[in-house]
């Protein structure tokens, strides 16, 4: 005898999606963490997380003193669909 597996309804999908761990990036109450890699790129990093506001994308930048890994860390625990890493080139020149 052979058993069939119901189909899960479009409502029921919709339900899994916005309950799930990842939520898709436009659904997402967090979209973007900007973590600078070092203390010098913080003001670039803050610059970086408001173009990203000001193109209607929601991110944040994290300026803590927590080291590089502990802040990508706290950025995956805060379910971020993207973690980016900045640095400017400028300080690097100076």
């Amino acid at each position: 005898m052979v058993r069939q597996v119901p189909s899960l309804s479009t409502l029921d999908t919709a339900k899994l999606t916005c309950l799930s761990i990842l939520r898709p990036f436009w659904l997402s109450p967090r979209q973007i963490v900007v973590i600078p890699v070092a203390a010098p790129h913080k003001e670039y990093a803050k610059e970086v997380a408001q173009m990203l506001w000001d193109a209607g994308l929601y991110a944040d930048a994290d300026l803590s003193d927590s080291t590089l890994p502990k802040k990508v860390r706290n950025g995956e625990i805060a379910q971020y669909n993207y973690i980016f890493g900045a640095y400017s080139a400028l300080s690097i020149l100076e």
